[in-house]
């Protein structure tokens, strides 16, 4: 059962006031034995409204406590606290503070009163390293706490704490952070604090400019459970190097959020104001724009309020009207192109569901809402021609002694790969388990390889168009040198895609291809704008939460205990351009 305002009473709101006071003054002042005991916190006048959402008065409510309290200011410094209003549950109501916080107290995650430009410099000390290793490898309390037990144990007890909270500095009011809304649960965090501690780790000067990436998806963590999170990433551009992902907000519930507008809102308003007033660092003012918002198709669609993959008029760059063939596709190359300007004014109605809350930061919303090729390519086009080759249509399917032939390729160059190839190839037959990683080092480097004689010489070619194109696209160089070639070459793989497949085969993916050199004039290569970076911080997200029924609580620990953690230098290998070319 909820409490409402309105049933908390002037004495009971005044009494949790006066606690709160006097605990902050003894904490501040423990060798003072004159503390007043009862502070008449709240004029006698005040009375909570009703609806305090709706009331202005609300919003004047520090004000009103602190011209109560005007007569302690001897005793107490209301420059240096501040006041936070939590959501709450009757039930555990009395544990929870309308809090005063010290401004000096560093062990509180949720209020950052440190300088942005004074984060710790990492020190070497059996603490710092053991929670480093603890950080890294993901240890479960449980374990944490044994390992604590056994080095106090053998001459360290006055090193190290005893519990695993003290160690990692846990927050103790992690609900503060979490708010019941839109369907479930969402935790912000502060988008210019998180830039700043990003660019902290590669930057020892202010940059003149930084470029955003965006990127939203959903994912879910326990097989058995329904729940799922919907993250919302960003990733810094700065001086050529792109930034590890950070997490500015996050929803959790048994389905995605109920309205995308009220999801993105927190995140919207604080990005929109440091685009317009720029980002204060390192004793310099740095420009930030927005580059680009990169999501999987159904993501894309839901916070940009438009139509499905699946809908007729799904195509977020040209508005053709697809056909429907048992289900939609998009067979025509040469549609009408959309523009920003006829996406804001919607003159292609059946395209849009709705106004988002995106269209406030002044950004293209079909210029800078990219394609991504990890989905569209490698989860999408390059798994339809695996699974062609292995159980498609006749014309194209491999036979048993061509699979195996190829799988025994496979095995053979699984010792031969450089360190920048992440994952080994598996045997053709298990293709719907691989990762994306895997369809695209099948498509760039080894289906050129070990296709080659073991399938017709016109599909062999038809394959190569594809692989080609986004070998080009993936360049740094050859990306613009030789965008007209990519660009000819996917329009003529969509052509004869329809031949060997039929009509009804160009789908959603497919039908992009066309539209994906064009968006390597925008932003560059491919690498420059795909969700791999993204997918793989979600990946390391998901070991964080442990089995339970608490992961958000559990997802704003772990962000709260790295926040407190001394700040790392990161260093970025340059992937060699032989591996992509």
């Amino acid at each position: 059962m909820r409490r409402s305002y309105k049933e908390i009473t002037r004495k009971g709101f005044d009494r949790r006031i006066q606690k709160q006071l006097t605990e902050y003054y003894q904490m501040s002042n423990p060798n003072d034995t004159s503390v007043p005991q009862n502070f008449n916190a709240v004029p006698t006048d005040f009375t909570l409204p009703n609806n305090v959402e709706d009331d202005p008065e609300f919003s004047n409510i520090e004000e009103l406590i602190h011209d109560a309290c005007v007569e302690h200011s001897d005793e107490v410094h209301f420059d240096d606290i501040e006041i936070r209003y939590v959501d709450f549950n009757c039930s555990d109501f009395e544990d929870v503070d309308i809090n005063y916080v010290d401004s000096n107290d560093s062990h509180d995650p949720f209020t950052f009163y440190r300088d942005f430009d004074e984060f710790e410099v990492a020190e070497s000390s059996l603490a710092n390293d053991l929670r480093k290793w603890v950080k890294t490898e993901n240890i479960a309390m449980r374990k944490v706490n044994s390992l604590l037990r056994l080095l106090k144990q053998h001459g360290h007890s006055s090193e190290l704490p005893a519990d695993y909270r003290t160690l990692m500095k846990t927050p103790r009011h992690t609900s503060r952070k979490i708010q019941a809304t839109n369907g479930g649960l969402y935790a912000h965090f502060d988008v210019e604090r998180s830039i700043i501690k990003a660019l902290s780790q590669h930057c020892d000067t202010c940059p003149a400019s930084i470029d955003l990436l965006i990127n939203c998806d959903g994912i879910s963590f326990f097989g058995s459970s329904r729940g799922e999170m919907w993250p919302i990433l960003f990733a810094a551009n700065v001086n050529g190097i792109r930034t590890n992902p950070f997490i500015v907000g996050a929803h959790f519930g048994k389905s995605k959020p109920h309205s995308a507008n009220l999801f993105m809102q927190k995140t919207v308003l604080e990005l929109k104001n440091i685009v317009n007033t720029g980002l204060k660092f390192k004793g310099g003012l740095c420009n930030v724009h927005l580059k680009a918002i990169i999501c999987d198709s159904p993501a894309r669609s839901f916070i940009t309020y438009t139509k499905h993959h699946s809908g007729y008029f799904s195509c977020t760059k040209c508005e053709q009207e697809g056909e429907y063939v048992d289900h939609v596709i998009l067979p025509e190359l040469d549609s009408a192109l959309r523009t920003d300007e006829s996406f804001r004014l919607q003159s292609n109605p059946q395209h849009h569901t709705g106004v988002s809350i995106l269209e406030n930061l002044g950004i293209g919303m079909v210029s800078q809402i990219a394609l991504d090729y990890m989905h569209l390519v490698c989860l999408g086009v390059a798994k339809k021609l695996l699974s062609d080759l292995v159980r498609g249509p006749k014309n194209i399917r491999l036979n048993g002694d061509v699979q195996q032939r190829i799988n025994d390729k496979l095995l053979t160059y699984n010792g031969c790969y450089p360190w920048e190839i992440s994952r080994h190839m598996r045997p053709l037959n298990e293709f719907t388990k691989f990762k994306a990683t895997e369809f695209r080092l099948f498509l760039l480097y080894i289906g050129p390889i070990v296709l080659k004689n073991n399938v017709s010489e016109e599909y062999y070619e038809h394959f190569l168009n594809l692989s080609l194109a986004i070998r080009i696209l993936c360049d740094s160089e050859k990306c613009l040198e030789m965008n007209e070639v990519a660009n000819s070459l996917l329009r003529t793989f969509v052509e004869q895609y329809k031949n060997y497949n039929g009509v009804e085969r160009l789908t959603y993916n497919i039908h992009n291809l066309i539209h994906l050199a064009n968006e390597v004039k925008q932003f560059g290569s491919l690498n420059n704008f795909s969700c791999f970076p993204f997918e793989n911080y979600l990946r390391m997200l998901k070991l964080k939460i442990k089995p339970g029924p608490l992961p958000m609580q559990q997802l704003v620990n772990r962000l709260s205990e790295e926040e407190q953690m001394p700040l790392e230098k990161v260093t970025k290998k340059k992937i060699p351009n032989y591996l992509l070319w």
